[in-house]
C-alpha cells in the first residue's frame, strides 16, 4: 500500500528536481507527491521543456521506493506507469493510446508525458521519481507545439485537476501492485493492446534518414520492435528514432 501525501505548491522550477532532493531523506515515504500549479522549468524527455499553465495543466511528481525490483525490470515499471495514466484517461474516451515509449496520445495529439528518473543501488532500483504532465483544460498552445492538445480540446470534457491527480495515483498504486503479485504479463498486454499506430505502416526518421515500418511490439528492454518493408525485424532504443506520423 502506498502511503500518499500530497505537497501542493503554486509554482516550482521542477517537481522532479525538488522531489529528487527530498528522496534521500528516508522519512519521505513512498507515494509522496509534489504537485505544482505551475512549473517554471518543467522537464521533459531528452532535455525538452514541459510547458504548463495554472489551472489548465496537471504537473506533479511521485516518489516510489522499490522493494527488490531489479534494474532489468525497470521497463515493466515504466510500462506500469504508462498503463496507469492510460487507464485513468480511457474512462473519458477509449481512443487514448500510448505512443512509445510512454507518451499518451488521442486523435494523433499528445496529451500527457512522463519523465522517470531512477536511483540505482547495485543491481536493484532504490527509488524512482515519476514526473507526469497532463494537458487538461488548455484551449490554446504555442505554435511550435504542433502535436499538442488537451483533454478538453479532444473530448469536450472539463476535468478537475485534483480529481484527476487522485485517479492517476490510484491507478499507479493498482498497477504497481500487479508487479508485486506477479501480474507483469497483464501490464504488458494492456500496453501492447493500446500502443499508438501498432500494426500500421508509419514513417520514422533515424539520423536524418526517413524510412517506413510497422510497429510490432516492444521487447523486455523497452526497445521498439519494427518490421521494415523487406520484412526484416529491427529494434530501436528510446531516442534512436523519431516517428514522423
Amino acid at each position: 500500500m502506498i502511503l500518499r501525501k500530497i505537497f501542493k505548491y503554486d509554482a516550482v522550477n521542477s517537481t522532479n528536481d525538488l522531489l529528487l532532493k527530498w528522496a534521500e531523506n528516508k522519512s519521505i515515504s513512498s507515494g509522496s507527491v509534489i504537485w505544482a500549479l505551475k512549473q517554471l522549468k518543467g522537464k521533459g524527455q531528452h532535455g525538452s521543456v514541459w510547458e504548463s499553465n495554472i489551472d489548465e495543466s496537471l504537473t506533479f511528481s511521485v516518489l516510489i521506493r522499490h522493494d527488490q525490483l531489479t534494474v532489468l525490470e525497470q521497463f515493466i515499471f515504466n510500462k506500469a506507469i504508462s498503463v496507469a495514466i492510460l487507464t485513468s484517461l480511457q474512462v473519458l474516451s477509449p481512443k487514448f493510446s500510448i505512443k512509445w515509449p510512454n507518451d499518451i496520445y488521442v486523435n494523433g495529439k499528445k496529451i500527457a508525458g512522463i519523465l522517470i528518473e531512477n536511483s540505482i543501488k547495485g543491481k536493484y532500483l532504490d527509488y524512482s521519481i515519476v514526473g507526469i504532465g497532463v494537458n487538461v483544460n488548455q484551449r490554446r498552445f504555442p505554435e511550435h507545439l504542433l502535436n499538442a492538445s488537451s483533454i478538453l480540446n479532444e473530448t469536450g470534457i472539463y476535468i478537475d485537476l485534483q480529481t484527476l491527480l487522485n485517479q492517476i495515483n490510484d491507478h499507479i498504486e493498482f498497477f504497481l501492485n500487479y508487479i508485486k503479485i506477479g501480474k507483469k504479463k497483464e501490464i504488458l498486454d494492456v500496453y501492447l493492446n493500446n500502443l499508438y499506430r501498432k500494426d500500421i505502416v508509419s514513417a520514422f526518421q533515424k539520423e536524418g534518414t526517413t524510412f517506413n515500418g510497422i510497429i510490432r511490439g516492444v521487447d523486455d528492454f523497452g526497445r521498439i520492435k519494427i518490421e521494415l518493408e523487406d520484412e526484416e525485424i529491427v529494434f530501436f532504443g528510446n531516442g534512436e528514432i523519431k516517428m514522423m506520423i
